[in-house]
């Protein structure tokens, strides 16, 4: 069973409740987890982020749990991650990475060992803050533009899921937008605002927006796409 929360794409966190109902159709069916919990920092609002494999010995025994700093600490490229299972499990996964990627430089090591032992509580809640301006400014321009709605309550990452079916139909420069790819490639083409299409995330009505670029640049971007909804016909 693969779980992703705070997820990518929609930015729905899974409560604790709903992590031990899943946990439960794990231990009956003997299934092993595998939880990617990379952006477990930034949660926003109410929400409150909880790992799977923190709900008691037996979940904990059956659970891989993977993290890194390329979110965290913005070392996107660095390529430094983890996981915490079982000695077992984890010896199994030893071996099969060591035929198939080379390791880590020693470099990106110390950086990400640096990361993780220095204090930055200040400058992360720091960050945390200023994403969540940025997400609730998203929340709003996409609310208030006709034909588009952000699915699901995006609580953590930095990123949503906005259904687009509202404007299939509809066209623009002589074509119709007739799916999440064509509404993207449209928009991209003539607003020069860039979308990720759903398909590929199991949601191929929807695009996925992410909210991490500098406040002036995000309500640029949410302008162009403003207009260039308004401009279809």
């Amino acid at each position: 069973m693969l779980l992703n929360s705070p997820a990518n794409p929609s930015g729905v966190v899974y409560s604790r409740d709903e992590l031990a109902a899943l946990a439960e159709v794990a231990v009956e069916h003997d299934l092993v987890i595998i939880s990617d919990e990379i952006c477990d920092h930034w949660v926003f609002g109410d929400a409150r982020f909880a790992s799977v494999a923190a709900l008691g010995a037996e979940i904990a025994a059956r659970t891989v749990t993977i993290g890194g700093v390329s979110k965290t600490f913005a070392m996107t490229g660095w390529r430094i991650g983890w996981l915490a299972a079982s000695a077992e499990l984890a010896s199994t996964v030893t071996a099969l990475q060591s035929h198939t990627a080379s390791a880590p430089s020693s470099i990106a090591q110390r950086a990400a060992l640096g990361a993780l032992t220095a204090d930055l509580g200040a400058e992360l809640e720091r960050r945390r803050s200023a994403l969540d301006a940025r997400r609730l400014a998203t929340v709003q321009a996409i609310g208030g533009i006709p034909g588009l709605r952000v699915d699901g309550n995006a609580e953590g990452a930095f990123f949503l899921l906005a259904e687009v079916t509202g404007l299939y139909g509809k066209t623009c420069a002589g074509r119709a937008i007739t799916s999440a790819a064509d509404f993207a490639e449209l928009l991209l083409a003539e607003a020069r605002v860039a979308v990720v299409p759903g398909a590929d995330f199991a949601a191929p009505d929807h695009v996925r927006i992410s909210y991490t670029v500098p406040p002036e640049q995000l309500d640029e971007a949410l302008g162009r796409l403003a207009g260039f909804v308004d401009a279809l016909s």
